[in-house]
């Protein structure tokens, strides 16, 4: 797998801060093609402010694409590469493929097959979970910014010295050098030792 983050932006976190692709650093930034078509669909409503931020997204993504190509790559000023995406996954039998925003997930979906590090950015909980439930790590566009130090990712294997195993066993508990999520499992692993522990 690449180990260059790819971030797939949706179209409400362009819309909820105009410039939030300048926020993922020295990483491949993908807008798929049909987040164009929400924020086209968008821009015609003058009653809202979301009418105004499609049209300053657009115009803004217009200005940086003038410096190359979009599909194949524009360097951006903050060390990332940002680019257009013009295909997706064929949609599992259960997924509506005609329905915009899983054209977006599935654009991220397609990119994760071909071995990229992707991480599906979103202001909407629903297709958090939907990309998710197709194996896409995904995260929230949050205060500017994303760690993804925090992405919760289920289960993590950790390495322990058959002596920290060992201690472990009769005192049933441990100190670890890292942040636990609620629910999250740890596969313990030792090199001395050929047993795995959940």
């Amino acid at each position: 797998m690449d180990t260059k983050k790819t971030f797939v932006i949706d179209t409400n976190v362009l819309i909820h801060r105009t410039d939030s692709i300048m926020s993922f650093r020295d990483s491949e930034i993908v807008i798929p093609l049909w987040v164009f078509e929400e924020l086209d669909n968008l821009k015609k409503e003058d009653h809202t402010g979301r009418g105004k931020s499609a049209r300053d997204v657009i115009r803004f993504i217009n200005q940086l694409g003038s410096n190359g190509s979009l599909q194949d790559g524009v360097k951006l000023d903050n060390g990332s590469i940002l680019k257009v995406a013009l295909s997706h996954m064929v949609p599992p039998p259960d997924l509506d493929g005609k329905k915009t925003d899983n054209k977006i997930i599935l654009c991220a979906l397609e990119l994760k097959e071909n071995g990229k590090n992707v991480f599906f950015v979103s202001k909407d909980i629903n297709a958090r979970i939907k990309a998710t439930a197709l194996g896409v790590k995904a995260v929230d566009y949050n205060k500017h910014k994303v760690d993804i130090n925090f992405l919760y990712e289920g289960v993590r294997e950790i390495e322990w010295s058959k002596r920290t195993l060992d201690d472990f066993k009769v005192e049933h508990t441990a100190k670890i050098d890292m942040i636990l999520q609620p629910n999250e499992f740890l596969i313990i692993n030792s090199s001395q030792d050929q047993t795995r522990y959940l």
